[in-house]
């Protein structure tokens, strides 16, 4: 079998390009009465509102309900609003209901479990379409999304390269640069994800403003800020307002020291969508300008939007877990989260989420192994390598921290609003110690 990886490689995302362009092609019966599609209706919508009025017309019609899930979940990759994926969850259960195994509601539920971070069900309506049709792309891709989500990198790389031979695509490229991303080879995954970029063009403007952003997202990861910001803007111009671009963006301009800019931008991304990074970005960068009050008013949303997510379906994720620790708020219930998600999950971040848990738990020893675990595919993530770093420094190896924490900022100098700068600080601590401990152990 050919490698996705290349020697010291990387893929991305889960429910990547997973969009109306490439859901089941399934029978079109056009409603009996004309359908108001209103002005500036995006594709999403429009499969939405054909949909439902197909079954206003017949309720019955096992194939509307798909096409009514496969509407919701791009409505929610669009938007980034959980509540589409009850609603998606809902329609398949009423196709299936309708016509037990109906291949699309299957194809589909992939999909739907997958944004529920419910990833062994996930993995399982794959294999169940799979085995309906086995010569589906899109089978292989919602596999693979669900195994690398669960650790299963051998797996994964085997179903994503049947993917890319059953039919070469901008989904198939996706999946590739995200693997290359998590195996260590972040140039790799750029040229990936620009050829998904190229592939979907200008026909698809939030597909192509996602490719943009992930580009955007690579190569902040790698501390090209320019470049970064340049292909954000690019992607907001493809898909104005575009709150992903606009979470990067506040990034970008918070790493290049404008922060009322950053500031901005991360408002911005908020009042769109209250994502995850774009609520912790600002917090962060809040507290780094000595706005604590403001800070702390942010940060609570991180309690809220884990409220709605699981109103919603959806699973805990290991970032929650990561967010408590990183702000030393209620350990022991981070704890119980990342622990949780890593008894189902052995993916690369949860592991890391888990083992920087630990480490605020003072439980090192149990840190450094979970740590072990997380670089095991050599991902070139700066964060990774600082939680490392840190770790190893309470193990009393001053050695092994410093490489540790040198090479997370060489990876990326501004990979943390406040870690970046503690990473400088530990090195300049610990440099000497490091060097005896060379010396002691070449004696």
């Amino acid at each position: 079998m050919k490698s996705l990886s290349r020697p010291g490689s990387s893929l991305i995302l889960l429910t990547i390009l997973s969009s109306t362009a490439q859901a089941q092609r399934i029978p079109v019966t056009q409603p009996t009465t004309a359908l108001s599609i209103p002005v500036g209706a995006t594709a999403a919508d429009r499969l939405v509102i054909g949909a439902e009025a197909r079954l206003k017309d017949n309720p019955r019609d096992a194939d509307a309900c798909v096409a009514l899930a496969n509407g919701f979940m791009s409505k929610a990759r669009e938007t980034g609003d959980g509540a589409y994926y009850s609603r998606a969850d809902a329609a398949c259960r009423r196709a299936l209901e309708l016509k037990p195994d109906h291949y699309g509601a299957l194809r589909a539920l992939a999909w739907v479990y997958g944004g529920q971070h419910r990833f062994a069900l996930a993995a399982d309506a794959a294999k169940r379409a799979m085995a309906l049709n086995s010569d589906d792309p899109w089978n292989y891709g919602m596999l693979g999304d669900a195994l690398i989500e669960l650790g299963d990198y051998p797996g994964a790389e085997t179903v994503i390269q049947k993917m890319v031979d059953l039919k070469p695509s901008a989904g198939s490229m996706c999946r590739v640069a995200h693997f290359r991303e998590l195996t260590g080879d972040p140039t790799g995954a750029a040229e990936m994800m620009s050829k998904a970029a190229r592939i979907i063009g200008r026909r698809d403007p939030e597909q192509y403003a996602w490719c943009l952003t992930q580009l955007g997202n690579l190569s902040f990861g790698t501390g090209q800020l320019d470049q970064a910001a340049a292909q954000y803007e690019a992607a907001l111009k493809s898909f104005p307002g575009y709150y992903l671009a606009t979470s990067g963006m506040g990034r970008v301009r918070a790493a290049q020291g404008r922060a009322s800019e950053g500031v901005a931008y991360y408002e911005q991304s908020l009042a769109a969508v209250p994502t995850h990074d774009a609520v912790v970005g600002l917090g962060d960068l809040l507290t780094s300008l000595n706005r604590t009050y403001d800070a702390t008013k942010v940060l609570q949303i991180v309690d809220t939007i884990e409220k709605i997510n699981r109103a919603n379906g959806i699973e805990s994720d290991a970032q929650v877990a990561l967010f408590y620790a990183d702000h030393d708020r209620d350990l022991d219930g981070a704890l119980r989260i990342a622990t949780a998600c890593a008894k189902d999950r052995q993916d690369v971040r949860t592991l890391d989420a888990l083992a920087w848990t630990l480490y605020k738990r003072g439980q090192y020893e149990e840190a450094g192994a979970a740590m072990v675990k997380a670089l095991r595919l050599g991902t070139r993530d700066a964060q990774f390598h600082f939680h490392s770093g840190m770790i190893q420094l309470r193990l009393g190896h001053a050695h092994r921290a410093v490489e540790e924490l040198r090479l997370a900022l060489e990876i990326n100098p501004y990979f943390h609003a406040t870690h970046a700068s503690e990473a400088r600080q530990a090195i300049e601590e610990f440099k000497d110690a490091a060097v005896v401990e060379v010396r002691e152990a070449t004696k």
